[in-house]
């Protein structure tokens, strides 16, 4: 009886040799070396060898599909941005009109990324959210059931405080160079957004094609190299149809003051949460003209 000196199993199948002249290696499949290198590799991030949140762990239905263009859906705004769309590898500004206009630039900043994340189905990363403790504490925390009513679910949604402002702005790079996550939301104090830190911003989102939303309570003046800037102010809200008292869809007036490749302009749109849509709202009042007689002035309630 020979003595049997090791046993190896091959996709399934046993092998059993006594020496090493015996041993089956014109038959190991390729197929295994590919299998092994995997396992290699996920031993290693498990023992923080290798980072654990990289690019190279993005799921294969981030590249493998065509994402639709992110845009407003509507003409008269998508013709004033380059290739009619918004820049997915790049920072944009959004700022509060006025001083206490943040929650609108905030509620215009959410409804910006829903239409990210509807133009990319197959991506299921999450979207972080940065915010200033300062910033929370003058406008309030954030309030999860009413991001979910404008359409953004809580398990696709991190959030983090920071008190400095240039560890926010560390913090944000840090995450876009990870490439695990569909976009970045940060509002922050506007004045430390100068041209160094917003073009290594830029550079970070352009390598992995995730953009940046650096939301501010007021306007932005000095120079920056985000792609588009807007400014936000609320607006009436149309009440629904059947209830005059209820509510209505979330309004806003906004201003495109600057847009790289692209043209300045103003309007008053609406966010339809159950569509994930834009509509541009009427110049007019939604109140209809009272015609009190035929003879006497005409009253227009506006």
């Amino acid at each position: 009886m020979i003595p049997l000196r090791e046993i190896t199993a091959v996709n399934g199948q046993v092998y059993a040799f006594s020496g090493p002249d015996q041993a089956p290696r014109a038959t190991l499949p390729r197929t295994s070396r590919h299998l092994l290198e995997a396992l290699r590799k996920k031993i290693a991030r498990i023992e923080h060898k290798d980072p654990q949140f990289n690019a190279d762990n993005a799921s294969p239905s981030m590249t493998c599909h065509q994402h639709a263009p992110w845009c407003f859906d509507l003409a008269e705004i998508d013709q004033h941005l380059p290739g009619h769309q918004l820049g997915t590898g790049a920072v944009h500004e959004i700022a509060g009109a006025n001083y206490g206009e943040m929650p609108a630039a905030m509620g215009f900043a959410v409804a910006l990324t829903i239409r990210l994340l509807g133009s990319r189905p197959h991506d299921p990363r999450p979207v972080l959210w940065c915010r200033q403790s300062s910033e929370a504490s003058e406008f309030g925390q954030l309030y999860v059931n009413g991001l979910e009513t404008l359409g953004l679910a809580r398990d696709r949604l991190l959030t983090v405080s920071l008190s400095k402002s240039r560890t926010l702005l560390w913090t944000v790079e840090e995450a876009l160079k990870s490439g695990t996550l569909a976009a970045i939301i940060a509002d922050m104090d506007a004045a430390v957004c100068d041209l160094t830190a917003t073009r290594r911003l830029t550079l970070a989102a352009g390598q992995i094609n995730t953009p940046v939303l650096l939301v501010a309570g007021k306007p932005v003046a000095q120079t920056s190299s985000a792609r588009t800037r807007w400014q936000v102010s609320a607006a009436p809200s149309i009440p629904p149809p059947f209830d005059k008292t209820a509510p209505g869809l979330p309004a806003w007036n906004i201003e495109l003051s600057r847009c790289r490749g692209g043209k300045p302009g103003k309007w008053s749109m609406v966010w339809h949460h159950a569509t994930y849509s834009f509509s541009l709202a009427s110049t007019l009042s939604h109140r209809a003209v009272d015609l009190r007689s035929q003879t006497g002035p005409i009253a227009i309630a506006l």
